[in-house]
């Protein structure tokens, strides 16, 4: 890796990013930073250009260029995953909610995760509900239609089919509704997680296996940083990496890791997730990691401000520095106004052009000239930073 000066300045950046859980892959991740940083450069009065998305198999690609620093971007995808478990049917969807449900409540992850962020954690809690409502609906519907049909005096071989059939026709529309209600979306998500945790999803460990060793490639190649961007979900999933990555690398091989909007802990508070808590604890003491993690309680969506490393139970280490978003200093009244109530878009916030950049501006750190250790080195964690072990005491 090229040395970058003593103030941690850089000409040359590769950046990794690895998304939440989302099957709609890295069209919308190109486009989304090609209008965002078009929003930032016009608000900073200083033009990012942002070239063409190039896609080849298991790869995409885009570079950006901003202040005389060159950044080639490349999206770790893992979309094609996503979409294949939302591909179940009704019938499945249902099944792996209560399996979903039984692996949170009976392990006592879910108690865990109430005392972090009771928000976040009740959000959780609307697919299941939904679909109990759906399937409530369904039933309702079914027994209206069966008795109206005997009310007319309907025989049995025809007011039962036709029963079920209405029953079946409202579940469909509750699926046909996804787009708006994300009920079963966020179940698949959820459950994806659950499923992790219990050893039912390989292709996700072959998957970070493949993105330790794009890393590790890129950190032995003369880049000033190797920046590794998780979203989401997307970040339990590029700490793990960055820890193969950083556990195969030479003993002078850096890495910056930015985590946005986190939900490690759903993950890493289930009992199966003993490799994640383990890699949480190897990069908390890693002296040539340095891990920003940035969020906002104004998120629902994420565990904002909670360490993931301590909380999953890691002893007290360098990593992470845990930031606020400061939403409400760096958005202005009528952003702030337009997000309310649309709390899927307020979880991408962090990926998004601000108004007033107090508090972390993603083009900057993706764009600008310094490494994400010097640029907040002089930062103080947030002190509503949450570093409570929810394994043990305190």
């Amino acid at each position: 890796m090229a040395e970058a000066d003593g103030r941690g300045r850089v000409t040359r950046r590769r950046v990794f990013f690895v998304s939440g859980f989302d099957p709609n892959g890295p069209r919308r991740y190109h486009a989304l930073y090609r209008a965002e940083a078009a929003r930032q450069g016009g608000i900073d009065g200083n033009p990012i250009e942002v070239g063409p998305l190039r896609l080849s198999p298991g790869a995409a690609r885009w570079s950006v260029s901003r202040e005389g620093v060159e950044a080639a971007f490349e999206m770790l995808r893992w979309d094609d995953i996503a979409r294949s478990r939302m591909r179940r049917p009704l019938p499945a969807l249902y099944l792996l909610m209560a399996r979903t449900f039984a692996a949170y409540v009976f392990t006592g992850a879910f108690f865990r995760l109430s005392r972090l962020r009771l928000v976040s954690t009740l959000v959780g809690l609307y697919p299941p509900l939904m679909m109990l409502l759906y399937l409530a609906g369904a039933c309702l519907a079914g027994a209206l239609v069966h008795g109206a049909a005997a009310g007319l005096g309907a025989p049995l071989w025809l007011s039962v089919p036709s029963a079920a059939a209405t029953a079946w026709g409202v579940m469909r529309l509750s699926k046909r509704a996804d787009g708006a209600t994300l009920v079963y979306y966020l179940m698949a998500d959820l459950g994806f997680t659950a499923d992790h945790a219990a050893g039912r999803a390989p292709e996700m460990e072959a998957r970070i296996d493949a993105f330790a060793h794009r890393i590790g490639e890129a950190m032995a190649e003369d880049w000033d940083e190797v920046l590794l961007v998780g979203h989401s979900s997307g970040a339990a999933y590029a700490a793990s990496a960055a820890a193969r990555a950083l556990a195969a690398a030479r003993p002078d091989a850096a890495l910056s890791l930015l985590t946005l909007g986190q939900t490690i802990p759903m993950l890493s508070f289930l009992p199966g997730a003993k490799r994640l808590c383990a890699e949480l604890a190897a990069l908390a003491v890693e002296p040539r990691l340095d891990w920003v993690d940035v969020s906002s309680p104004a998120d629902g969506g994420c565990y904002a401000l909670s360490d993931a490393a301590a909380v999953s139970g890691a002893p007290p280490g360098r990593n992470p520095k845990v930031i606020s978003a400061r939403f409400a200093d760096g958005l202005a009244p009528g952003t702030r106004r337009a997000l309310r109530g649309r709390w899927l878009r307020k979880h991408i916030q962090y990926l998004c052009a601000f108004e007033r950049p107090a508090g972390f501006d993603y083009f900057a750190v993706t764009a600008g000239p310094e490494r994400l250790g010097p640029r907040f080195a002089g930062r103080r964690d947030s002190p509503r930073a949450d570093r409570r072990n929810r394994f043990g005491a305190g």
